[in-house]
């Protein structure tokens, strides 16, 4: 990295974060969710809790042997969360094997983009506990999203 060039890396806190109550119970459904995971061919498993104060909703990566067709843990979550008719989120919470956690990927961004608001709390971190959080907006911050869509499809009505 040229000394012109300035990081844009968010970097998480040495200690665990103290959790509010609510967010304490995601982060153990996430760390339960991990143990669910199918993860036979990368040995990385991710587990995820997408919810709010009032609901938190599973889910864990699962891979096959066609990688494309896999699903990360947070979609997983978030394709639960929507087929039962829940719609409004504030928070997800990942847990990975890696000791300070790892954000969602790019596919799961732009998914939680589709269904949640940019100011959406991600908290990663690992069975050690929550060592960072960030928002949505902040990890997609030049995004592509249904309101998008919305301008194109409204400019050819006009």
């Amino acid at each position: 990295m040229s000394a012109k060039t300035k990081s844009t890396k968010i970097e998480p806190v040495k200690k665990p974060l103290k959790l509010k109550p609510y967010l304490q119970k995601m982060w153990e459904l996430a760390c339960l969710a991990q143990k669910n995971a199918v993860a036979e061919y990368s040995g990385y498993r991710v587990g995820a809790a997408l919810g709010s104060q009032l609901i938190a909703i599973q889910g864990a990566n699962i891979e096959i042997v066609v990688n494309s067709l896999s699903v990360c843990a947070e979609r997983s979550a978030l394709f639960s969360a929507l087929s039962q008719g829940h719609r409004k989120f504030t928070d997800v919470v990942v847990v990975v094997d890696n000791p300070s956690g790892a954000t969602p990927c790019g596919a799961c961004r732009q998914a939680l983009l589709d269904f949640c608001q940019p100011d959406l709390n991600i908290w990663v971190g690992s069975q050690q506990g929550v060592f960072a959080h960030y928002t949505l907006g902040q990890l997609v911050p030049f995004s592509f999203s249904a309101l998008d869509v919305e301008a194109v499809v409204h400019s050819k009505r006009d």
